[in-house]
């Protein structure tokens, strides 16, 4: 995965956070770091939702994030939900994951789940070195439906996770 792929998944990560006041303050590095990159499509999309961000409330923003990620489990961020829901089988892509965190030295500082998207967006970042090849194929399905679903419901997501669909896609 070429540099800027890795930027856009760092900059995608930190918009994904539950929006509170440090969030707010970021924007503009967020900005900054996006003018870095290349003029494409995927750089609008994330400057379209740094200004969609900057528009609205940060009560508003909330709401918001809370009402597609946090009530609606079709929607969640929880990437293995999408694929077993509550079942058996999801136990197994968990450890994984978390093994594959330990093994490169990333130590988890949240509470989230180990197939929370931002963290897996963080270690694909944080590991530049690392084969994030297999997270892609494990995840590829998930995020193409989650995007499709946020689509549907005209989400101001939606954009960022075209965008992490397209850099999640195996072979690109």
């Amino acid at each position: 995965m070429d540099d800027d792929k890795r930027l856009f998944l760092k900059i995608i990560s930190g918009m994904l956070r539950y929006p509170d006041e440090e969030l707010i303050s970021s924007l503009d590095d967020l900005k900054r770091a996006l003018e870095d990159l290349p003029v494409s499509g995927a750089k609008s999309v994330c400057l379209d939702f740094l200004e969609y961000f900057k528009q609205a409330s940060l009560l508003r923003l909330q709401e918001v994030f809370t009402e597609t990620f946090d009530l609606n489990p079709s929607t969640c961020l929880n990437l293995t939900y999408h694929r077993w829901g509550d079942g058996k089988e999801r136990a197994g892509t968990l450890i994984r994951l978390k093994r594959l965190y330990d093994e490169a030295g990333l130590e988890m500082a949240t509470e989230e789940l180990p197939d929370y998207l931002p963290l897996i967006l963080e270690f694909i970042v944080a590991n530049p070195n690392g084969d994030s090849t297999w997270i892609q194929k494990e995840f590829e399905v998930s995020v193409r439906d989650l995007s499709r679903r946020l689509q549907d419901k005209q989400s101001p997501f939606a954009g960022l996770f075209a965008v992490v669909e397209e850099i999640f896609r195996v072979g690109e």
